[in-house]
């Protein structure tokens, strides 16, 4: 009776238990903010304060911070309703990986595995400090691609319009949405279940769904007097300057890289080969993000259960997946090209379609140790592997952050009133409660912002490179007081000044 109750519990819910209990640690105990949450944190406060137009004037996709802001009525600080909206996010991504799995393979032991994966997944569960946007558009995109699989295996309208409906709601929280909603129903001419001619037919119906219902939402909008596509080029438009760049570099940095790549004489005849090295070393920083985006543990049995094949690809859905995954590595390139820049949470919608081979990779060594009377060793081994990762994924090693909040405490204690404060750190002007641009406060600080401070404001300076050399200069060293730093004087990670008379 035990056996067969158990045999009849999702094991998809009990994954979400199980990711809620650890979402519920990152509430209880956050850690300092990841740089992005200021700006989502101000335009939450200045939504409250002053409505949704002072909120678009100030971030150009205020979706995240808009629901951060609404969930703050509650009566929560906007720290925890941000860390409280991720949660329940994973809650969703870790629901979607598991069905997607399942619907390659409905076993159960499967799922387990896929449990497994995706909660001990080191890259990914990194992310649940962080107050992201992007969270959202992974669990949603996860979700869209479960609906997808269902609708080429039963196609039911209900299912597109379940993708439809959760590609929408993802571009609320990134515009890369809009490529899956646009490109995904074309991927039915190459699924092989399905002959040219039904093909075209569910192609028909599926593209009148999504594309549609885009058309609607959009046309509801511009009726409400609000234009996505205005917000969505605005939006895009803090990438212009890299997109110019790209297309018309500056000679004199293009000479300066040179010198710095092949030395004096070697850039004089190097010129003409600069825009393939850039190119090389561009796809270079692609395939690391990726490699790190799957997690170097992941990414190495996975590579082993390619090479064993290992991996499900008899299943007719897996050519869908893999044309989500080629949509986000389309995206990636593109970005990676116009702004010279990448992240591993760009790259994880790929790497999350990617890593759900891995249960079936591991059902397969499992059957290989079971085949080879090896059971026992395969069976420790893959304990240590994903103890490795819940270690990897939960338990931070790097160096405490206390000073940070110390240095505020000091500030707070000595300062009067009527004196200022001027950091070029967002925690510190954050958790001062002093400066209300804490999010545009900037990290490298000129020499003439010090020396404007008023006499007896305090400089609260978190000690990176370009600080230390900005305090050596003689005029700015005069003007100056040192008074203590944090952690200690000897290891100074922040420093406090005063401005003298």
């Amino acid at each position: 009776m035990t056996n067969r109750r158990w045999q009849d519990i999702d094991i998809r819910w009990l994954a979400v238990l199980a990711s809620l209990a650890v979402s519920l640690y990152t509430l209880l105990l956050p850690e300092i903010p990841n740089d992005d949450a200021y700006v989502y944190m101000r335009t939450a406060e200045i939504y409250l304060a002053e409505g949704l137009a002072a909120a678009l004037e100030h971030y150009s996709w205020p979706a995240y911070p808009v629901l951060i802001a609404e969930v703050s009525r509650l009566g929560l600080s906007t720290l925890i309703s941000a860390l409280l909206i991720n949660a329940l996010f994973f809650a969703l991504l870790v629901y979607a990986f598991i069905s997607i799995v399942q619907e390659l393979d409905d076993r159960r032991s499967i799922a387990i595995l896929a449990a497994l994966t995706i909660l001990l997944y080191p890259e990914l569960n990194e992310f649940r400090y962080m107050v992201i946007r992007d969270v959202g558009f992974w669990a949603l995109g996860l979700l869209a691609i479960w609906q997808y699989l269902k609708f080429t295996a039963d196609p039911r309208s209900r299912y597109a319009a379940g993708f439809t409906l959760a590609l929408i709601l993802a571009t609320v929280f990134r515009v890369e949405a809009i490529a899956w909603l646009a490109l995904m129903p074309l991927a039915l001419f190459l699924d092989s279940r399905f002959d040219r001619q039904q093909a075209f037919s569910l192609f028909l119906r599926f593209g009148m769904i999504t594309w549609g219902s885009l058309m609607l939402v959009l046309l509801f909008c511009l009726l409400a007097g609000f234009n996505p596509i205005k917000l969505g080029l605005n939006f895009l438009s803090v990438y212009l300057p890299f997109i110019e760049s790209t297309f018309n570099p500056d000679p004199a940095t293009t000479t300066e890289l040179g010198r710095l790549l092949f030395g004096e004489h070697g850039a004089a005849f190097s010129a003409e080969y600069m825009s393939a090295v850039i190119m090389t070393g561009l796809l270079v920083i692609l395939v690391m993000t990726i490699f790190y985006g799957i997690s170097g543990a992941y990414f190495w049995l996975l590579a082993y259960g390619a090479w064993k094949r290992y991996w499900n690809m008899s299943h007719p859905g897996i050519g869908a997946l893999f044309c989500f995954a080629a949509i986000n590595f389309l995206i990636l390139f593109v970005f990676l090209y116009f702004t010279r820049f990448l992240s591993s949470r760009y790259a994880i919608p790929l790497c999350l379609i990617v890593v759900t081979q891995l249960p079936f990779v591991i059902s397969r060594i499992l059957d290989y140790g079971k085949q080879h009377n090896r059971g026992k060793l395969v069976h420790r081994l893959l304990l240590l592997f994903f103890v490795f990762c819940a270690f990897d994924a939960y338990i931070s090693f790097g160096r405490s952050k206390d000073y940070l909040q110390d240095s505020v405490d000091y500030v707070m204690v000595h300062r009067s009133g009527n004196e200022g404060l001027l950091t070029n750190n967002h925690n510190i002007a954050w958790q001062s409660g002093v400066i209300d641009t804490y999010d545009e406060v900037p990290r490298l600080l000129t020499a003439r912002q010090l020396l404007d401070s008023e006499a007896g404001d305090f400089l609260v300076l978190e000690m990176i490179h370009e600080i230390e050399q900005l305090l050596q200069m003689e005029e700015v060293a005069a003007g100056l007081e040192f008074v203590t730093a944090f952690p200690s004087e000897s290891e100074q990670r922040v420093a406090i000044y005063r401005r003298l008379p």
